[in-house]
């Protein structure tokens, strides 16, 4: 089959490519190890095409496996777009740095804090304690967009940061959650207890953002729409589910990519999948 990949008729290419991208990543390491030596230009190319379209069928049927889970958490698919974005590295080589950040941060909290004091010590433990630094989310290295690269590099931009926020939320029972506020990656702490109309949308207390642990209010949050012009009432602005976060990373995340490409059309598909 690796050697069908150079025939000329496109008819026999398209087949073999097929099979291949049917195998999922489970051949990656051949197709990888193959391009890698290969020295003609076409062959290299056919290669790439077969390696990114597997790629790109890894993270669509991952998501959407996630998506189908009821007790899916934010753990998964996090893990699931950094390995698409920072290729080839093993996700569970993180997991030990992530419960140490868990740790570190459940050492200082008890009973009797409240909300704002909840969310000042995962701004210690994260910016000061950690040291991770946030990057504007403009920076053409797509790595930013990546968790790996946030604990592995100590920097990243917002998303990143926002998915660490909430997975550690998520892993010690806390109430941060994403918020839809226009042009903005914010969090919100929500208060469980007042339901405002379904499951999600408990009473927003405070808005975070993940970029540099600023607390913003209701109050800041509705001059920011009057200085963009933006007639939104702010008691709409509700709490959102972890699909429209890790759509929105994506989104962004593609728009890195080189403009009208097949990688940029695909990400942006699966991200609205979500």
């Amino acid at each position: 089959m690796l050697q069908l990949i150079d025939d000329p008729d496109e008819m026999v290419f398209q087949t073999v490519s097929e099979r291949f991208i049917g195998y999922g990543d489970k051949v990656l390491i051949v197709l990888e190890e193959q391009y890698q030596y290969a020295e003609d230009p076409m062959s290299k190319n056919r290669l790439k095409q077969i390696i990114d379209n597997i790629h790109v069928n890894v993270l669509s049927t991952s998501l959407i496996e996630w998506k189908k889970d009821s007790d899916s958490t934010i753990l998964e698919p996090s893990l699931i777009i950094s390995s698409f974005i920072q290729k080839g590295k093993e996700s569970n080589m993180y997991l030990f740095e992530l419960e140490k950040i868990r740790k570190s941060i459940w050492l200082e909290l008890n009973e009797f804090l409240t909300p704002l004091e909840v969310v000042n010590i995962f701004n210690k433990i994260i910016f000061e304690h950690f040291k991770f630094q946030s990057i504007q989310a403009d920076s053409k290295n797509t790595d930013f967009f990546s968790l790996f690269e946030l604990l592995e590099m100590k920097a990243s931009n917002s998303f990143p940061i926002a998915a660490l926020y909430l997975i550690m939320s998520e892993m010690l029972g806390l109430d941060l959650k994403p918020v839809d506020v226009l042009n903005q990656n914010l969090l919100c702490y929500t208060e469980e207890d007042n339901f405002v109309s379904d499951h999600l949308n408990g009473q927003i207390l405070f808005f975070l953002d993940p970029q540099n642990g600023q607390v913003y209010t209701h109050g800041d949050i509705e001059n920011y729409y009057k200085k963009i012009g933006h007639h939104y009432p702010i008691e709409q602005i509700k709490p959102t589910g972890n699909n429209d976060f890790l759509s929105r990373w994506l989104i962004n995340y593609s728009k890195n990519l080189d403009k009208n490409s097949w990688m940029q059309d695909q990400v942006r598909l699966i991200a609205q999948q979500l």
